[in-house]
């Protein structure tokens, strides 16, 4: 498979902040300029300016001092329909970081850190940007509260105004749950074509009694059709906002202590249906990959992996897992492709495309989108450029984890863009199928490295 690669500098890699699947956005596409944002060090915050009629980079570096000894502190870029950009960082559980851009399509100008409204953002974390689309403007959704008494609240930005408005009511919340409060952890906000905002989400409570097992449950959905002030059910049900463990629609049930992740990946395909990748336990209680989607009368759910690696979701903090959290994309022809990394990877990229409409695991086809060892990078994609121009563009580096969010571990990597035209995947994709090889018992690190043998698939130098 051919994939053309773009190295853009250094940047962390002591941990995972660079690397979270969260980051909404870790780089986006507008008017053939590709705009990207990592962490170099605990006093650099680099933006990076690609041209992609030329390829040739620029960058800027906003200084201060960053917590990188936690994952959570991620980056996520917005930009609205002016053209400005937009900047949320370093927040987990305490004040919003925000700047925004003062000249339109360009990273060389910035404000001082600014406080959006004012209100509700002094226990802000996982600042989620969802961009514009049609006559819909930019957004941003974010958590207000903690891990297990939460609400999802949501402010929008005005152009003509250049100032964000809150929205009164929360999206989603746990806080007035009795006895026990908990929190929505979302998936990846998608709009529609039309503009509809389809959000899915998983609640989390209390610990699993007795350990330190995280305790997600359930998948729930909700869309909007005036961008968040009303919600509805995939059957049009309206919501009483806000929307709570007792009256979120489930669309797929996941028992209590079944290690299911939170905040994975989500798309919609060409019928805007949506389409939500995650993990948990199969039937055996392994782990594993599985594919959610709405076919337009009801919710369908297949498992898509045959991990070996039997695990918990145990402990505090950002956990160091032997499998990253999947991301979808899928192409003009529905083909969907479940991107992801981890031991059974050899710690590289790959992606497992399943054909519409049925979505069969077992006629699968895996394969690496590069040969170069990622670690626990998770895939973080550039929507605008996929939806726009078919090309798979990821930012990619090697992140470490270690198994604490207190101690800073001061390394540096090369980071690089990855690009991955949508023919070469459906070139890809048209391969030997090997899933039932791999359900046969033999080894799926080796089967996807034979894969790659065959291919034409570039190596990306060391660093």
């Amino acid at each position: 498979m051919h994939a053309d690669i773009k190295k853009i500098g250094l940047a962390h890699s002591g941990n995972t902040v660079n690397t979270v699947i969260f980051r909404s956005h870790a780089l986006l596409t507008h008017n053939a300029k590709q705009y990207i944002a990592y962490y170099e060090d605990a006093s650099k915050l680099r933006i990076v300016c690609r041209d992609l009629s030329t390829d040739d980079v620029v960058s800027c570096v906003i200084e201060g001092h960053f917590n990188l000894a936690d994952a959570h502190n991620a980056i996520s870029l917005g930009l609205d329909r002016d053209g400005y950009l937009h900047l949320a960082y370093d927040s987990h559980g305490g004040a919003l970081r925000y700047r925004r851009g003062t000249v339109p399509n360009s990273i060389e100008e910035w404000t001082d850190e600014i406080p959006m409204t004012g209100a509700r953002e002094h226990q802000v974390t996982y600042p989620t940007f969802v961009l514009p689309k049609n006559e819909e403007p930019l957004i941003i959704i974010y958590r207000d509260g903690t891990w297990n008494a939460g609400e999802a609240r949501m402010k929008i930005y005005s152009e003509s105004c250049q100032q964000w408005e809150d929205n009164p009511d929360p999206i989603l919340s746990g806080l007035n749950q009795a006895p026990w409060t908990s929190n929505a952890y979302w998936n990846t906000p998608v709009r529609g074509r039309d503009g509809t905002l389809h959000v899915s989400f998983t609640w989390r409570t209390h610990y699993v009694p007795g350990s330190l097992e995280l305790n997600n449950i359930d998948i729930c959905y909700a869309k909007s059709y005036d961008n968040g002030f009303t919600w509805y059910s995939s059957d049009e049900r309206p919501f009483e906002l806000p929307i709570t463990q007792v009256n979120s629609e489930t669309i797929a049930i996941v028992p209590p202590g079944s290690n299911l992740m939170n905040q994975c990946g989500m798309t919609l395909d060409s019928f805007d249906q949506p389409h939500v990748v995650f993990y948990a336990d199969d039937s055996d209680g392994v782990p594993q990959y599985q594919h959610l989607w709405f076919d337009g009368q009801s919710w369908k759910r297949n498992v898509i992996s045959a991990q070996g690696d039997d695990f918990d979701l145990s402990g505090s903090g950002t956990l160091s897992i032997p499998m990253t959290r999947p991301q979808i994309v899928l192409d003009q022809e529905d083909t969907a492709y479940v991107l992801y990394a981890g031991t059974a990877t050899g710690g590289r990229m790959c992606a497992a495309a399943l054909a519409a409409p049925d979505y069969d695991p077992l006629a699968q086809r895996t394969f690496l989108l590069t040969n170069e060892e990622t670690g626990h990078s998770e895939p973080l994609i550039d929507s605008k450029r996929w939806d726009e121009y078919q090309v798979l563009s990821l930012y990619m580096q090697f992140s470490d984890q270690p198994l604490s969010d207190d101690v800073l571990v001061d390394e540096q990597c090369t980071a690089w863009v990855l690009d991955v035209h949508q023919a070469a995947l459906r070139t890809a994709a048209a391969g030997p199928v090997r899933a039932e090889e791999s359900r046969e018992g033999r080894d799926a690190d080796a089967i996807i490295e034979q894969e790659y043998e065959r291919s034409d698939g570039d190596v990306l130098p060391g660093g």
